[in-house]
C-alpha cells in the first residue's frame, strides 16, 4: 500500500495511543487484512505522528545490530 503524508497527518487519525502502537503495528506488519484500508491509513498517520512527538523511534536490523531510519 504506498503511502502519502499529508501536511495534515495530524487530523488523519481518530486517536493516539502510543502505549498500544507497537502491538498494532506488528499485527499491521504481520497481517494487513486485520484493518480496513481506512484503518490502515489511520494507523500510519498515528505512527508518523508518534515518530514526529519523538515518542518512537524507526530502526531495522542489519545483521546483527540496528541502523535508525
Amino acid at each position: 500500500m504506498p503511502v502519502t503524508i499529508e501536511e495534515d497527518y495530524r487530523e488523519n487519525f481518530s486517536s493516539y495511543e502510543p502505549e498500544t502502537l507497537q502491538d498494532r503495528m506488528e499485527v499491521l506488519r504481520d497481517d494487513p487484512s486485520e484493518y480496513s484500508e481506512l484503518e490502515q491509513e489511520e494507523l500510519l498517520n498515528e505512527f508518523i505522528y508518534a515518530l514526529d512527538q519523538g515518542d518512537v523511534r524507526a530502526a531495522e536490523q542489519q545483521n546483527d545490530s540496528w541502523e535508525a531510519n
